[in-house]
């Protein structure tokens, strides 16, 4: 809600964010969709389900969540392995 007590609009969070990134002194890629992809990798990594983060990122289709494995496949490879319950046993 902005201080007016009405919804933000696309352009009032994107100015938010840049405000904010100024105040902190980030350099990068930082903005709204940036956090949303974080948000959705950190779901990934504490192993949610492909349905719960479909729902939580609002994708249409499963196919577009689907593809955040792809951006993420080295590091989710490392935690399934660290988090195998047959490593050391073959």
């Amino acid at each position: 809600m902005n201080q007016k007590g009405k919804r933000l609009t696309k352009n009032g969070v994107q100015l938010f964010i840049k405000r904010l990134k100024q105040d902190l002194g980030i350099e990068g890629d930082f903005s709204p969709h940036a956090m949303r992809n974080v948000f959705i990798k950190r779901l990934l990594m504490n192993k949610a389900n492909l349905r719960e983060i479909q729902l939580l990122a609002s994708h249409s289709k499963i196919d577009v969540t689907r593809q955040y494995i792809g951006y993420f496949q080295h590091e989710l490879k490392e935690i399934l392995d660290e988090h195998d319950p047959l490593r050391g046993l073959i």
